[in-house]
């Protein structure tokens, strides 16, 4: 039975890169995120932040080809946890989970990023990814959720990239 929450929304990544986050965005995401811990019974909630690290061999949105797309397999086919996935770009993906503990979370992505890097793509080509994970705290705005899964993605690639890293506070 699919979901009613699982769709994708395709906005404008630089809004995101600049938090110039449009407030309609900001208010749906928090329905969700209220939804999601009301139908989960729990307060948090789960953002990954996937990024493309060979874009070259990235092809249009649609293809079977798309990192994404093997990406998407892996989210659909993994549990029934996911509820909303959130294609940013080609280059980013994130999936909001519902009644998820940060550890779960970590494996689920830890098996997207197995997925995507064990594809073989257009010309024999492998593409990897790395992953930034971070629970949604219940007094927090989506912006300084959106700060802290970027924080551990760009953790995840100082060290050596195509791995999971769950954002922990410094």
């Amino acid at each position: 039975m699919e979901d009613i929450l699982k769709h994708y929304y395709h906005i404008n990544k630089h809004a995101f890169d600049n938090l110039d986050i449009p407030k309609s965005l900001l208010q749906e995401w928090q329905s969700i995120i209220n939804l999601l811990a009301h139908l989960g019974g729990a307060s948090t909630g789960i953002i990954m932040k996937v990024e493309q690290e060979e874009l070259s061999v990235l092809v249009a949105s649609q293809s079977e080809e798309n990192p994404y797309n093997v990406g998407d397999k892996a989210i659909y086919e993994d549990s029934g946890l996911y509820c909303v996935a959130v294609m940013m770009s080609q280059e980013s993906l994130y999936v909001l989970l519902r009644n998820t503990t940060a550890q779960q979370a970590v494996a689920i992505a830890e098996n997207i990023r197995q997925k995507v890097a064990n594809h073989t793509y257009i010309g024999e080509q492998h593409v990897t990814a790395s992953i930034g994970v971070a629970e949604w705290l219940m007094d927090e705005t989506v912006a300084d959720w959106y700060n802290r899964a970027d924080h551990a993605l760009y953790t995840a690639k100082r060290q050596g990239r195509n791995t999971v890293r769950l954002y922990e506070s410094e």
